[in-house]
């Protein structure tokens, strides 16, 4: 009867344990797309200043 209780609960925490590392491998691919996204982001935002900066130094196009 102990035995029982002991062999479930034993079963239950090993796929417990499996959860929670497929949990965190998914946690760490998605930190890794997060942080190449906010790469990305960064420069896409870093060219949109530059090209408005070049923009205001052209004079405008009825000149």
């Amino acid at each position: 009867m102990m035995q029982d209780k002991l062999k479930v609960l034993e079963t239950h925490l090993a796929h417990v344990d499996r959860t929670l590392e497929e949990l965190s491998d998914v946690v760490n691919k998605q930190q890794a797309q997060i942080n190449q996204l906010t790469r990305l982001v960064e420069l896409m935002a870093n060219r949109e200043e530059q090209e408005v900066d070049v923009a205001s130094e052209r004079p405008p196009p009825h000149w």
